[in-house]
């Protein structure tokens, strides 16, 4: 196992992304019971990886928003000190970390941007103070030299503007690009509502894709990165991507609504992306749950499923097929914060 995602509190949010399914509340402060709770929690996380799945080199938090808490975040920094940690924030409330209590070398971010102007980030955000805002911890956290992943949701709206953001950021950025402490990671727009608004037709996608095809021999970002969006551009135009093998390597911890309070139990699945195979309620408490969920991961029926099936990895396209692509050798240039992890894996 190389990463492990722990979404908690999907519900927490200081925004309602039109993406996004679930009803938002913001709570920004625990009470002791709940704190308690927390770090028993984190506890029982680090005996399962440490006796479980000891090749596990990043902890991914992903609680949307995760800056809300960062007490929370300081816990599986110290917790986990031999794992490199990944936030995956809005980037609106970066300033509640305290980066000083970090090292850019064990902790990374990973920010949420759809295009450079408000219009084009509407389906996330109406407000052009937060965009200005986002703009702004940017700067704060390349110049303190944490490495970023710029994650974008491609949607009609801002998929053909793709390369003029690349433009933007390579002008703007262009010494954090080439020292590949900056990096972009578009990909695909999960339409969990099936919503017209959110719908890619055929004509924009090919569009989409000779931009990339046109554009690669001109921008620092496509060359480094080219295998990366080789393969989006594939995706688009055939709507196919071979199975990516992410469940031999992941893991997603996902407690739903109150779960953590109420049973201390959360859903586990080998493939979060599209809410694919949904493999254990698993209960810390109980010693039989870690082993057994990791004796199903490794069931014949599973690795069918992820290898034949039609509605799950070939017609998906997510962040994670950027780390697949190392993992199987098949990224020519790494990021220098991640190269490390992947040397250890192998190992």
């Amino acid at each position: 196992m190389y990463l492990a995602n722990i979404i908690i509190w999907e519900t927490y949010c200081i925004l309602n992304c039109d993406y996004c399914m679930y009803n938002k509340k913001t709570k920004n402060n625990f009470s002791i019971k709940e704190e308690s709770i927390i770090s028993s929690s984190i506890w029982k996380l680090k005996h399962f990886i440490d006796n479980h799945a000891k090749k596990l080199q990043i902890l991914s938090l992903a609680w949307w928003e995760p800056a809300m808490f960062p007490n929370i975040i300081k816990k599986f920094y110290e917790n986990f000190d031999n794992k490199l940690i990944r936030i995956c924030t809005n980037w609106i409330m970066i300033d509640k970390i305290w980066l000083d209590n970090y090292s850019p070398k064990r902790l990374y971010f990973a920010i949420s941007l759809d295009w450079i102007n408000l219009e084009d980030n509407i389906f996330r955000f109406k407000s052009q103070s937060i965009l200005d805002k986002i703009f702004s911890n940017i700067d704060v956290i390349l110049k303190k030299w944490f490495s970023l992943e710029l994650l974008t949701v491609l949607n009609p709206n801002n998929i053909l503007k793709y390369i003029d953001l690349l433009k933007y950021f390579e002008l703007k950025y262009k010494t954090y690009i080439e020292s590949w402490q900056l990096r972009f990671v578009p990909f695909e727009l999960v339409n969990y509502m099936n919503l017209d608004k959110f719908k890619i037709t055929k004509e924009i996608s090919d569009k989409f894709s000779a931009n990339i095809s046109s554009n690669t021999d001109k921008l620092i970002v496509l060359q480094t990165y080219k295998e990366y969006f080789d393969k989006l551009s594939s995706f688009y135009l055939w709507n196919n991507v071979s199975s990516c093998n992410m469940y031999k390597r992941w893991v997603y911890f996902k407690y739903l609504w109150d779960s953590i309070w109420t049973s201390g139990s959360f859903s586990v699945y080998w493939c979060w992306s599209r809410w694919h195979l949904m493999m254990w309620t698993m209960d810390f408490r109980d010693k039989f749950d870690e082993s057994f969920i990791l004796e199903r991961r490794k069931t014949k029926s599973v690795d069918k499923y992820f290898k034949e099936s039609d509605r799950a990895c070939k017609r998906c396209f997510d962040n994670w097929h950027f780390y697949w692509l190392f993992l199987e050798n098949k990224l020519s240039n790494i990021p220098y914060i991640l190269k490390k992890t992947v040397d250890l894996y192998k190992s």
